[in-house]
């Protein structure tokens, strides 16, 4: 009997132990699986000339140049893969006018900021002939992620968006979560005031944005934009140029939903115990076989009929 208490003991230890090393682990050690990255920084100027020699293009004189011109300048700049990546747009002719981006993508996490700026000018040389100067700035800083999530995933996003226009501006600035080629989740959008020429209404934001939840196993996207376009004008009370910006902060942080499984050692124990117990099963059964035979003999011998 004290045999068979130690073993019962034992089986009991080892299946304690089995359950101890359990371990919440995550499905994957990457949750978010990169499908596609597009992370772009850009800056597009025209510059035009327009050259008259008889005539002044001021309203409502139906003036046409002799001549026009127009010369583009632009830079940009696009992550070359999903490494951390910071980049600005800019030309030395146009120190007003850039666009700029610092993003991550990790294995939980997707975090950027990005901002851009436009100042347009109108200018003529004087006198006559006259050339009329002219330029429009466009600039843009963007960001769109498509990626894959294996296992249903918490998330939690949060950001801001500002934007900044004029009379002969516009700019617009959006952060956008949506099941990808679907719905959207979770998004945020400001645009400038078209035609505004109050401080009270030139800049627009911050606009705010937070949400949390799960997603479901599946492909979503993760936009980011600002952007816009600053025009140069020339009208019968002068020549004026324009501004523009706007600028997003935002950061998608995904939490993989934990799945017990048993570590290594909780395996291990796990296999001993199962051991021990088919031992202990087996001596149970050997001595019941060896015992009733025993008692049989004893009832055959003494005349009784056998249990």
């Amino acid at each position: 009997m004290r045999s068979t208490s130690l073993k019962s003991q034992l089986v009991l230890m080892a299946l304690s132990l089995a359950l101890v090393p359990l371990d919440a682990r995550d499905t994957r050690a990457d949750t978010l699986m990169l499908s596609s990255e597009t992370r772009l920084v850009q800056i597009d100027i025209d510059h035009t000339e327009d050259f008259y020699s008889s005539c002044v293009p001021l309203p409502p004189s139906p003036c046409m140049p002799d001549s026009s011109t127009t010369t583009n300048f632009s830079d940009s700049a696009t992550a070359p893969d999903a490494a951390p990546w910071t980049a600005t747009a800019s030309l030395i002719q146009f120190p007003n006018t850039s666009a700029t981006q610092d993003s991550e993508i990790g294995a939980t996490f997707i975090q950027a900021t990005g901002s851009h700026t436009a100042v347009s000018s109108y200018s003529n040389t004087g006198g006559f002939p006259i050339t009329f100067i002219s330029e429009n700035h466009a600039t843009e800083t963007s960001l769109v992620v498509t990626f894959d999530l294996a296992a249903d995933c918490a998330f939690d996003l949060s950001g801001s968006v500002t934007t900044e226009g004029g009379i002969f501006s516009t700019s617009s600035t959006y952060i956008r979560l949506s099941v990808a080629g679907g719905g959207v989740i979770a998004e945020v959008q400001v645009d400038s005031a078209e035609g505004c020429a109050d401080p009270e209404c030139l800049v627009v934001g911050p606009a705010p944005i937070a949400t949390s939840g799960v997603l479901a196993a599946g492909t979503y996207t993760l936009e980011a934009f600002a952007g816009g376009i600053a025009t140069g004008v020339h009208s019968t009370i002068g020549s004026f140029g324009s501004g523009e910006g706007g600028a997003f902060d935002v950061n998608l942080v995904l939490a993989p939903q934990p799945v017990p499984t048993l570590s290594v050692y909780g395996a291990v124990f796990l296999a001993m115990s199962l051991l021990v117990l088919t031992a202990v099963i087996a001596d149970r059964n050997s001595k019941r076989s060896i015992h009733r035979r025993e008692v049989g003999i004893m009832s055959i011998r003494s005349g009784d009929d056998p249990v």
